[in-house]
This record gives C-alpha cells, sequence and structure tokens, in this order.
C-alpha cells in the first residue's frame, strides 16, 4: 500500500518568508537613501508563477512484459507514479540602474516537483516453477533552476503610483532529478515520468506592471514567455 507524506513546507510559506525579507531590505535602506537625496539604484523582486504551463500528470504508470516462449512463461514489471507536490516558478530578481530608465540584473527560476508510487515486480523463476512477487515503494522528485541574465526598460507613467517595464533574460537551466526504488537510487531515465528532458539555454520576455504601496515597496504583475505565463509578487527598491 501507498504510504502517504505531509508536506509542511508550501510556496505560500515562500511568499510570507519573501514579503519579509524585502520588509528588512527596504526598512534598512530607506534611511540612508533618504539622507542622501538619490533616488534607489538597486532594487529586488520576488514573483510567483500563478500561470505557468508545468506538465506534470496527476498520475503516471508504467508496464512492461517479458515473455520467454521456451517455458511460455514470462516476467512483468507494474509501476504508478503519483504527483504530491508541485511547486510553480519562482521568480527572484536583483536589478542595478544604469540609467534613469534601464537596469541590467540577474534572474533566478525555480520550479519542481516530488512524486511517489509503488512498483510491483512479478519474476517467473523456473527452478520452483512460480512467480516471486515483490513490491516495493518509489519517490522521484525533479528540482528545475534557471539563471539568467537581464536588460530591463522602465517606462514611467503620469499617475507616480504606476511603472511599468520590459525585460529580456538570457541564461542557462539545470534540472536535479532523484529516482529511488525500495531504499536504492536508480537511474533517474528509468522512472516513468515524462518530459524529463531538459534545454540548457534558457531565455524569458516578458512586461510588467508595479503599483507602489509605498516610496520603497510595490506589487507587481507580469506577463511572459519562456516561464510562466503570468507571475505576481513583490519588490522593493533601495
Amino acid at each position: 500500500m501507498k504510504q502517504m507524506t505531509s508536506h509542511t513546507f508550501t510556496p505560500k510559506h515562500l511568499l510570507v518568508a519573501a514579503w519579509l525579507l524585502l520588509a528588512v531590505f527596504q526598512q534598512a535602506n530607506a534611511q540612508e537613501a533618504d539622507s542622501t537625496g538619490n533616488d534607489p539604484k538597486y532594487s529586488l523582486s520576488l514573483s510567483y508563477g500563478i500561470g505557468a504551463m508545468f506538465f506534470t500528470p496527476d498520475v503516471q504508470s508504467y508496464s512492461v512484459y517479458d515473455f520467454d516462449s521456451t517455458v511460455m512463461q514470462g516476467s512483468s514489471t507494474l509501476e504508478e507514479l503519483t504527483t504530491d507536490l508541485k511547486i510553480k516558478p519562482f521568480l527572484l530578481k536583483f536589478d542595478i540602474k544604469t540609467s534613469p530608465k534601464s537596469s541590467l540584473g540577474v534572474q533566478l527560476i525555480y520550479n519542481g516537483f516530488t512524486a511517489t508510487g509503488i512498483r510491483i515486480d512479478s519474476v517467473w523463476v523456473p527452478a520452483s516453477g512460480t512467480h516471486t512477487i515483490t513490491a516495493k515503494n518509489t519517490s522521484y522528485t525533479m528540482n528545475r533552476i534557471r539563471v539568467q541574465l537581464t536588460f530591463t526598460k522602465h517606462f514611467y507613467h503620469k499617475n507616480p503610483l504606476f511603472e511599468s517595464y520590459f525585460y529580456v533574460g538570457l541564461g542557462g537551466s539545470r534540472k536535479y532529478r532523484k529516482y529511488r526504488v525500495g531504499n536504492e537510487l536508480e537511474n533517474f531515465q528509468e522512472a516513468p515520468v515524462s518530459g524529463t528532458v531538459n534545454f540548457p539555454v534558457s531565455i524569458r520576455l516578458a512586461y510588467g506592471l508595479r503599483f507602489h504601496v509605498s516610496e520603497r515597496s510595490s506589487l507587481q504583475a507580469e506577463f511572459g514567455f519562456g516561464g510562466p505565463l503570468v507571475a505576481i509578487g513583490l519588490s522593493t527598491r533601495f
């Protein structure tokens, strides 16, 4: 029987932690920036991809049958994995202004999922003339990290509460995968999981809008390609 696992770490916890982190940055740097009279040069933002095209089926199964015609018997393997936790993309972006309307930065995008299940092997044993049946718990985890260099153009509006921006990001992508059968680590390519191909190049084009809730903090929403289609988050300037 498949063992149920509980997860105390959720995307909601990350958003709460991010808000506290941004608040600390804002509080620590606002006084210094105001005393010098200079506009903030740096910005830090964290967004969550609510509209991500992240395909992980709820249930994935795999079966194989090896038939021995000499004894008219065969061995089989049946496995089923169920997705337990899916983490849609988080985007962490740090920018440095190079001019009033341009900035350079670096962006980290993370997403992943975990799945657990059971594998049943039925092996024909000629010596005993019977099948030996074993059942083992299985698990599969995938963590994807994309790191990009970004160039951003900022657009300011008559209403000072709003700011829009467009950026392009270019970098690399890496997937870290583990497949466990029982207590043994196996080749992750043998897991009954689709969509495991990793593209080493990562590109993102996005347009966003920020609403300034204070002099240093903003709410933001962006729409893009090469990652989540829609992402919402928080940002701070210092």
